[in-house]
């Protein structure tokens, strides 16, 4: 076990080294690979409106995403810092949002462990450094979750459903996956609280938030989702219907 000072010390250490580290690969200018190349196209050619259509170069990435992208590109110009300015930023605030999330649930002992994991971890570091929208992904859902925490126990008067309301809604449109953080702590409540106005509140909050993902869907992923490039690219991740050994065998190596 560690003492109080030195579990201090060494906790600041894991978070110093995180930094450190994505800011070598950062600065180290690496050429685009090809989806960020692509996703690069799309953001250059565009308009601020016209990101809000389905992308070309069979690309996929949240509005928001592409429009903080691209206005790091009209500050800074075209180049690739300019490009992963925006990911490098959500990976660094990830180290100390997530930091603070494990001391909340774990201690300030046990957070050395996972933050050192998540510091070092090689899809981690590739992610926040690279143009592509995971590494704001995982910002959001630490952002939800330490929301969520934080105002467990909080009066559910109007400005906590405003608040609520404002950041489902940002969410939605900032990451593809929020909405399954959503849905959770939509669950969480009534779960956590078990009455009828909590219920109510939730479910107020919730219509705001299905209304944007319904606007978002058949706006942007409606076209997106029935793409053979991206059902091809992933068909290998898909569990298979046990009729043959070859599919058994598939379904055994993926579990």
């Amino acid at each position: 076990m560690f003492s109080k000072k030195s579990g201090t010390y060494l906790l600041g250490l894991v978070i110093l080294i995180s930094f450190l580290v994505r800011l070598t690969l950062f600065v180290q200018e690496r050429d685009l690979f090809i989806d960020e190349a692509n996703l690069a196209a799309n953001i250059h050619e565009r308009s601020y409106t016209e990101l809000l259509s389905p992308l070309a170069y069979e690309q996929y990435a949240p509005p928001l995403f592409l429009w903080g992208v691209k206005a790091s590109t009209q500050v800074f110009g075209f180049s690739e810092k300019a490009l992963r300015l925006l990911p490098f930023a959500a990976g660094i605030l990830s180290i100390f949002l997530f930091s603070y999330l494990c001391y909340l649930l774990l201690g300030k002992e046990a957070a050395i462990y996972p933050l050192a994991l998540f510091g070092g971890g090689m899809v981690f570091l590739q992610y926040g450094t690279e143009l592509k929208q995971y590494s704001s992904d995982f910002l959001l859902t630490l952002i939800l979750l330490l929301a969520a925490i934080l105002t467990r126990k909080k009066e559910k008067g109007w400005g906590y459903i405003l608040l609520w309301i404002f950041l489902g809604s940002f969410a939605i449109w900032l990451s593809m996956p929020s909405v399954f953080i959503l849905f959770s702590i939509g669950v969480f409540w009534v779960l956590d609280h078990k009455s009828k106005s909590t219920f109510i509140k939730s479910s107020f909050i919730a219509s705001f938030w299905l209304a944007q993902f319904g606007l978002y869907f058949f706006l942007v992923l409606k076209n997106q989702i029935s793409s053979d490039y991206l059902q091809d690219f992933h068909m290998h991740s898909f569990l298979k219907i046990p009729w043959s050994f070859e599919n058994i065998s598939h379904d055994y190596m993926l579990i």
